[in-house]
């Protein structure tokens, strides 16, 4: 499920054991060269989602339940994303 902090918040509250991984990119500066290069958003929309993305960072520091990975090389942030769901839930790949 992808859902964003606030959404992670209200269901954390119903569902207490739940588990969450934020994803993001190394730093916001990447994040923005990120989207640019897709091109498929305007100019104001990038800035909209760059500004949220710096206040969900903000937010999801301070909340225990995220497990906080970084997506700066795509196969390494899937093995270690696997690597946690297998811990989290003795899954054998």
């Amino acid at each position: 499920m992808d859902i964003d902090i606030q959404g992670g918040k209200q269901v954390h509250k119903t569902l207490s054991n739940s588990n969450f991984l934020f994803i993001d990119a190394p730093n916001l500066e990447v994040l923005e060269e990120r989207l640019v290069r897709r091109g498929n958003e305007e100019a104001e929309v990038i800035e909209k989602r760059m500004k949220n993305s710096k206040e969900e960072l903000e937010e999801v520091e301070k909340l225990e339940f995220y497990e906080h990975l970084m997506n700066d090389n795509l196969i390494e942030t899937k093995q270690l994303m696997w690597e946690y769901i297998q811990k989290k839930y003795e899954v054998k790949l």
